[in-house]
């Protein structure tokens, strides 16, 4: 047993130094390999692990330790492998720079024929646009105003206060030839006009597109003085309230009737109110400067301005000249009425009607204030009988949309028909649903409003609205008085 015992420690003794021996072999200096191993870890490019590395070998060129020596040929190899990539990898930089500036080079000639192609359309396009209204001038209509003819029924000046009517027997006085050139600029933008096509497409509501964007009414000025250097304008306000109104005849057809000076100078004389200043109160209405301001320029028409409107076409067709000359009786919905009824169905607006009965009457007016940024109409003909949809602004994709809002109209007359006859059934499979092909189309982004006050003003005479974008200039003059004096003319 003691033999073993030593033949066993004998053994672990020798184990020992073959550990000992076996750590030497591989560096058994633990604190200089940390060290070495921290100077590796620490280089941050080859040039400076190079510089450490000669500066190891000069430190440790006399050690007989194996480990650092294995160590330091493996750095080497390491720099090696690192240099060779790094040549790689330069050369392939350079390679694909190359290659960029190429492809950059492709992309700018690419861009230059396209800027160079661009140009030429628009330049077509402007010649074209020149073409079209030097043709638009020489083909201005010359109609003859006949007053056996329907279209011209009620042409004249009607007092709604009152219920007096004025037949104005002036015909086809010449327009202003000089200003005939100035009328596109006054009212056709086709910038805007695309720039509201999309956001009503894409559904943005007005508060996206703040309005219209404001213009320099200086340079507006000068350029309108370029056309007509004898052209009466007025100027006032300041920031979002500025104005230019244009005390001349601007009519773009000379069958409308011509407005007198007197017009123009109470016009102006109502925009240099102060904006909170009621200038009328009818119809539960106050018609304030600011309203009256957004009638003038290419601003767009608010809502006050619309419901006064279409409550003096109501009144004016209850008179009893209107009655004799056959016109249809109007009812307008409020403005707000189409988003109320779509938003909680008939039992939102049941109300609205309780002491009126709309199947008395001959054409119910609904405005649409499509997401805030576009006035279309929907007009209800119980004579026909049909609902019709007059869009001045027809998108590509609205079909849907268009026939959906025809749809809520048709449900609501059913469930308004029941309410007011004792849950009797209207017919409602006789009724025409139309989108109107031939309604009128704006050629801005701003006059929407306008339209859908012509277009009802139009059918409540029983008139087929024939009025063009290059009319509403003159339109916005004329509108302005009619609010502020509560008179309509006709056409």
């Amino acid at each position: 047993r003691d033999t073993s015992r030593n033949r066993g420690d004998e053994s672990r003794r020798s184990s020992s130094r073959w550990d000992r021996d076996r750590d030497r072999e591989r560096g058994g200096d633990e604190d200089l390999r940390e060290k070495i191993r921290e100077r590796r870890a620490s280089s941050d490019s080859i040039e400076e692990r190079q510089n450490k590395l000669d500066e190891m070998k000069k430190e440790y060129a006399n050690s007989s330790d194996q480990a650092i020596k294995n160590m330091i040929i493996r750095m080497e190899n390491e720099l090696k492998d690192d240099r060779r990539r790094k040549d790689v990898e330069r050369e392939e930089c350079l390679k694909k720079e190359g290659e960029l500036r190429e492809r950059l080079a492709r992309e700018e000639q690419q861009n230059r024929r396209r800027r160079e192609e661009r140009f030429r359309r628009e330049e077509e396009e402007r010649m074209k646009k020149t073409r079209e209204l030097a043709s638009l001038i020489a083909s201005r209509p010359n109609i003859k105003c006949d007053s056996n003819n329907p279209w011209d029924l009620g042409r004249g000046e009607w007092n709604i206060l009152t219920g007096d009517y004025e037949v104005h027997k002036e015909e086809n006085e010449e327009v202003n030839m000089k200003n005939s050139k100035l009328i596109p600029k006054l009212s056709i933008d086709p910038e805007q006009m695309n720039m509201v096509k999309r956001m009503k497409g894409a559904g943005n509501g007005g508060a996206a597109m703040g309005g219209v964007p404001l213009p320099d009414y200086g340079k507006l000025e000068k350029t309108y003085r370029s056309v007509n250097a004898d052209l009466q304008m007025s100027r006032g306000g300041s920031g979002t309230k500025e104005w230019l109104y244009i005390q001349d005849d601007i009519r773009w057809r000379p069958d409308f009737i011509k407005l007198r000076t007197e017009v123009h100078d109470h016009n102006v004389e109502q925009l240099k109110k102060d904006e909170e200043e009621i200038i009328i109160k009818e119809f539960n209405i106050p018609i304030k400067q600011k309203d009256v301001l957004s009638l003038t320029g290419l601003k767009w028409i608010n809502d006050q301005c619309i419901e006064f409107y279409m409550q003096m076409i109501a009144k004016r067709n209850e008179t009893d000249k209107a009655r004799e000359l056959g016109f249809p009786r109007v009812y307008p919905m409020n403005t707000y009425f189409f988003t109320k009824l779509t938003s909680g169905g008939h039992s939102q607006v049941k109300s609205w009607t309780k002491k009126v009965n709309i199947f008395d009457y001959d054409l119910i007016v609904i405005p649409i204030h499509l997401f805030h940024i576009h006035w279309a109409v929907i007009i209800v003909d119980f004579r026909v009988p049909g609902v019709f949809y007059w869009d001045s602004m027809k998108g590509e994709d609205d079909l849907v949309m268009c026939r959906s809002f025809l749809s809520s109209v048709m449900k609501y007359l059913e469930e308004e028909h029941k309410s007011k006859y004792d849950g009797q059934e209207i017919q409602l499979k006789d009724y025409v649903r139309e989108i109107k092909e031939g309604c009128p189309q704006q050629e801005n982004g701003s006059d929407c409003g306008m339209f859908i006050c012509k277009i009802v003003e139009y059918l409540s005479r029983n008139a087929e609205p024939d009025f063009r974008q290059q009319d509403q200039p003159y339109f916005r003059q004329r509108m302005l008085w009619e609010i502020c004096n509560n008179k309509l003319i006709s056409p």
